[in-house]
């Protein structure tokens, strides 16, 4: 049975899931789970608790509803932060793999096309289609579309646009 430990990795390490949770998920025995991350030193980057506690709160009753709010925003900020590494951290992991699949891909075009005398135009078109699919998505593109910053509070913040140049959160 193939564990895909980096990908696992992920999920603990940014995603704050237990490794209780992993082998469950996975059907493994938690102790191999936990001997990997002891073996690779596996460490929580955001060991802090994913709820928001009210009851821990001295606050007054006039402005208890604005603290709410703030904490709730608070929360999705940092839900947010987390996410954009997250994705990030799983295209680093998941480029040597998409590179392999593109490699395969171009050579399995190639056999076709050194195979073929004439080539009628659907299949120019399928294998046209397929280059700017593969190339639209490269890592120079995916660059372009990101720019780190820093908020308010000089944490780095990873800013991703989308094809129109509009910021998303």
């Amino acid at each position: 049975m193939f564990v895909d430990f980096p990908s696992l990795r992920l999920q603990y390490e940014i995603l704050n899931k237990s490794l209780a949770e992993i082998a469950l998920d996975i059907n493994i025995p938690l102790k191999a789970i936990e001997q990997e991350a002891e073996n690779n030193d596996w460490v929580q980057w955001f060991p802090e608790s994913n709820k928001i506690d009210f009851e821990d709160l001295t606050i007054s009753l006039e402005n208890e509803e604005e603290v709410r709010q703030e904490l709730i925003e608070e929360y999705i900020n940092h839900s947010k932060q987390r996410l954009a590494i997250y994705n990030i951290a799983k295209e680093i992991l998941l480029a040597h793999r998409y590179f392999e699949l593109e490699i395969r891909i171009v050579k399995e075009a190639n056999e076709i096309l050194n195979n073929l005398d004439n080539l009628d135009a659907k299949t120019v078109k399928t294998l046209s289609s397929l280059y700017v699919d593969m190339t639209k998505t490269s890592v120079s593109n995916a660059l372009a579309s990101l720019s780190f910053q820093q908020d308010e509070n000089g944490l780095p913040t990873v800013i991703i646009k989308d094809l129109s140049g509009q910021k998303k959160g």
